[in-house]
C-alpha cells in the first residue's frame, strides 16, 4: 500500500516517518468529519478542499448521514419490529460511525462498509 507508516532506524531508536504531509494535515478534519464539525470546516477552509484524504472521509461522512437517516426513518415506519430491529440498525451503525473515525484518525483510505461506494456519487 502506498499510504504505510514507514520506519527508519536512527542511532537511537526506531522513528515513525509520516506518510505524507497531505494525509497528516488532514486526519483532523477527516476524522471530524464523522462528527459534522469537520464537514463545516472542509467546506469554509481553501486548503482543506484541496486535500484529497479529508474530501474522501467528508464524502463517505456525508454519504453515511444521509442513509443512516434514510435507515432510521424506515426502521421507525415499521413500527412493529422497532424495538428489536431498531436495537441491531443502531448498533450496527454505531460501530460502522466508530470504525470510520478511527480509520480517518490513522491515515487511512478506506470505504465504509456497505455506505461507501454511494461517496463516489459527490463531486465537490
Amino acid at each position: 500500500m502506498a499510504n504505510q507508516t514507514q520506519y527508519k532506524k536512527s542511532k537511537t531508536k526506531w522513528e515513525v516517518k509520516p506518510k505524507s504531509n497531505k494525509i497528516e494535515e488532514g486526519r483532523a478534519c477527516a476524522a471530524l468529519s464523522y462528527i459534522i464539525v469537520g464537514i463545516i470546516w472542509f467546506f469554509v477552509d481553501e486548503e482543506l478542499r484541496k486535500n484529497e484524504f479529508v474530501k474522501f472521509h467528508v464524502k463517505n461522512a456525508l454519504v453515511f448521514f444521509i442513509l443512516a437517516i434514510i435507515i432510521d426513518v424506515v426502521v421507525a415506519l415499521l413500527w412493529f419490529l422497532r424495538p428489536v430491529l431498531g436495537i441491531v440498525v443502531n448498533a450496527f451503525l454505531l460501530i460502522i460511525w466508530i470504525v470510520a473515525i478511527v480509520m480517518a484518525a490513522s491515515g487511512k483510505e478506506k470505504e465504509l462498509l456497505v455506505f461507501g461506494r454511494f461517496a463516489k456519487l459527490f463531486d465537490f
